[in-house]
């Protein structure tokens, strides 16, 4: 019987033997070629659901989106490749490109025939994207030449595309002022990725960029005033289902593995709400678009569980020792990316109104 629904079509796919295989491999192997897996999503046009028809998209919404992120979490997949090439770069594009930048790209994502990375965090400035100090110099025939070190990037050898935020002179004093945002090959002259020392699953890199150019037609807003598509861009990839697909996963090896049902139980409790809480903030942006406090607390709410899962695992159990291992390694950055906890927190209560604030 053909699939009727979004959620029927996933269902089928990852119930296809071929996608068994691959996601296997990459069980296996942390380090393992996501691609291979999000090219067949794409031929099967599930990738990105989200997006308008004519991009390659379905128009079927945020909640599909999740749905999908969902199911590749569950399927014990990566999901960070995903994450930063179609909920981070992907939306900016669809919200902020100009059509000319749209109608080259975003096919192209979407089929899985391309993927991109996100070149916004530095050494020095660590969560505060403002004290970046990257920059750009103006190019007379247009764009801009970009020098400078960015860190803590995530599957770049697998991308083929980076979103670089840089620092330009406006001559405007303000501190959100002066920042630009653009794409840039990463197979550019001038462009030299490098792996960093780290004790998480996933590989971090630096990116190091001496004079790559950034043509005007790969700019994305306007040069000096891209500072609220950036600050914007972070809620996007703020859904929480990374998070939840990973306490899901944590807490049915403590059920497995025998753990007392007393200290899962309320862990369980909370996972069945945080999930409820993502879907509905899914719904909402739906009707009424995403809101930066709504963003702040599914990640919030979902990250700290995670996190507490993840702890659970690694201070109950003793086996099997790979869980354990990737269990232990993630925790501490569950709470970090996509924004510390006390970032989120301070978003949250930025939100709430005086009166709750005071009783």
């Amino acid at each position: 019987m053909k699939p009727t629904t979004f959620n029927d079509e996933l269902d089928e796919f990852f119930a296809d033997p071929m996608v068994g295989a691959l996601i296997a491999t990459l069980r296996d192997d942390p380090a393992a070629d996501p691609r291979p897996l999000y090219r067949r999503l794409g031929r099967a046009g599930l990738l990105a659901p989200s997006w308008p028809s004519r991009y390659g998209g379905r128009e079927s919404g945020q909640v599909a989106a999740c749905r999908l992120l969902e199911a590749i979490g569950m399927a014990g997949c990566p999901d960070t490749l995903y994450v930063t090439t179609m909920q981070v770069v992907g939306t900016v594009l669809v919200e902020h490109a100009d059509e000319a930048l749209k109608d080259r790209l975003l096919p192209e994502l979407a089929a899985g025939n391309r993927f991109a990375s996100v070149l916004f965090s530095e050494f020095d400035a660590g969560s505060d994207l403002v004290g970046m100090a990257v920059e750009g110099v103006a190019e007379p025939g247009g764009g801009w030449r970009v020098s400078g070190r960015k860190t803590w990037s995530v599957h770049t050898p697998f991308a083929d595309d980076a979103l670089c935020a840089f620092r330009v002179a406006t001559g405007n004093e303000h501190v959100y002022d002066g920042f630009a945002l653009g794409l840039l090959p990463l197979d550019a002259e001038g462009v030299r990725i490098n792996a960093l020392p780290t004790l998480g699953a996933e590989a971090f890199h630096e990116v190091e960029l001496t004079d790559v150019l950034i043509p005007p037609e790969n700019l994305v807003g306007e040069p000096g005033a891209a500072w609220p598509i950036i600050s914007g861009s972070i809620s996007s990839e703020r859904t929480g289902f990374d998070y939840l697909s990973r306490a899901y996963r944590w807490l049915t090896l403590a059920d497995e593995s025998g753990l007392d049902a007393r200290e899962t139980a309320p862990l369980w409790d909370r996972y069945h709400a945080a999930r409820f809480h993502a879907y509905e903030v899914a719904e909402r942006t739906d009707v009424f678009g995403r809101e930066d406090a709504d963003a702040a607390l599914v990640k919030l709410v979902c990250s700290e569980l995670a996190q507490r899962c993840a702890y659970l695992v690694a201070d109950r159990l003793q086996s099997p020792r790979d869980a354990l291992d990737v269990s232990i390694r993630e925790a501490p950055g569950l709470t970090m990316s996509a924004g510390a906890s006390e970032v989120l927190i301070d978003l949250v209560a930025t939100a709430l109104p005086a009166t709750a604030l005071d009783g």
